[in-house]
């Protein structure tokens, strides 16, 4: 038996022909696979998917942003309004009350101004972001030259989530409020390593010191609540020491550096 087979067409079928016994032709027809066409239509759907999903994530980006911009107008509003009002106010009670208000307002405001610098980035080098809002703060206070008063920032650069930074930040920032209410306006704050996962934040002030039996954590005063509140937060340890020769305080924040949620 002799199998000869002849040229082949390609159609939309694929034929084969082939010459069997007494010259009668047997034609075997089988279908094309029709993968191109299938293969382009799935191109185009997962196409057509990542751009709905490209065009949502700048939609959320925007209103995210917006929402941001919103924040910060109404705590510099919030933050005026308590200027104003403390000017207004003939009692020195209240006007000295509404005043730390006003500048608990805007601390916030600036901590959070400054995180927004990071553009979405969720590592904050920390040292950096406190060297630029101490200058922010003393811009604040009135801290030019000849003023007395002074805030300077030193140690080595410590790389945290914003988790931590943000209530580290404002941990700071009320620090800072009431070494200027209680203290000579002479502020320092430094940052160290203390082991590969931990640091410590000090912020020092000169002015008259603490009694020894002083307890952060039984204070009346609401700055100091906040503090032992976000200390909490970020899973830390608050000291409180007296300086050399009872020349001022020293509060140190001892803290894990991961997440708070890790």
């Amino acid at each position: 038996m002799k199998l000869e087979q002849l040229p082949i067409t390609m159609l939309p079928f694929q034929r084969f022909r082939f010459r069997i016994f007494q010259n009668k032709a047997l034609t075997v027809r089988c279908p094309t696979p029709s993968v191109a066409p299938d293969l382009s239509a799935k191109v185009a759907e997962q196409a057509a998917l990542l751009a709905e999903q490209s065009s949502l994530s700048q939609r959320h980006e925007l209103l995210f942003q917006e929402s941001e911009h919103r924040l910060l107008n109404g705590l510099q509003i919030v933050g005026s309004l308590l200027t104003l009002q403390s000017g207004a106010s003939n009692n020195p009670e209240v006007k000295e009350q509404l005043s730390a208000a006003a500048m608990r307002v805007a601390g916030i405001a600036r901590v959070h101004r400054r995180l927004r610098f990071q553009d979405g980035e969720n590592d904050v080098p920390f040292g950096r972001f406190l060297h630029a809002y101490c200058e922010d703060f003393l811009r604040l206070i009135g801290g030019e030259e000849g003023s007395g008063k002074t805030i300077s920032v030193t140690g080595e650069e410590v790389i945290l989530p914003q988790s931590v930074a943000g209530p580290l930040g404002l941990i700071v920032s009320e620090l800072i409020t009431n070494a200027v209410k209680y203290g000579s306006g002479q502020i320092e704050v430094s940052v160290a390593t203390e082991s590969p996962d931990e640091a410590k934040v000090t912020v020092s002030s000169r002015g008259a010191p603490l009694a020894q039996s002083f307890n952060p954590a039984a204070a009346s005063g609401l700055g100091l609540k906040i503090v032992t509140t976000l200390v909490r937060q970020v899973r830390g340890e608050l000291i409180v020491e007296r300086m050399e020769c009872g020349t001022g305080n020293c509060f140190s924040i001892r803290f894990p550096m991961g997440s708070p949620s890790a």
